[in-house]
């Protein structure tokens, strides 16, 4: 049961947070920065916060202390080196909407 909580928690907050530190980055000076910036920024917050939080709810208690730091750092790590694999696929997606006004 701690494993689905911390799932669906970790899930819920990280990708909040991940979407409002995009939508902020878009914001202001930050809008004419090159879109791959939104995508290093609001990851730099969601990946730890995420790579944090769900051990700790997971397997606090269960697992030990140097337990928990080896699956904060991998995950973290891991997160990280597949945003650098894949962050330009963010220019996949139209900056305009697709379905538009006519």
């Amino acid at each position: 049961m701690r494993i689905v909580l911390g799932s669906i928690l970790t899930a819920l907050l990280a990708e909040l947070i991940d979407t409002k530190i995009y939508h902020l980055w878009t914001k202001g000076e930050r809008r004419l920065w090159p879109q791959w910036t939104r995508v290093f920024a609001s990851n730099a917050v969601s990946i730890p916060l995420d790579s944090v939080l769900f051990p700790l709810i997971a397997f606090a208690g269960i697992v030990g202390v140097e337990g928990l730091h080896q699956m904060i750092w991998t995950n973290i790590i891991v997160k990280a080196i597949i945003t650098l694999l894949v962050f330009w696929t963010i220019y996949l997606v139209p900056e305009k909407p697709i379905y538009g006004e006519r």
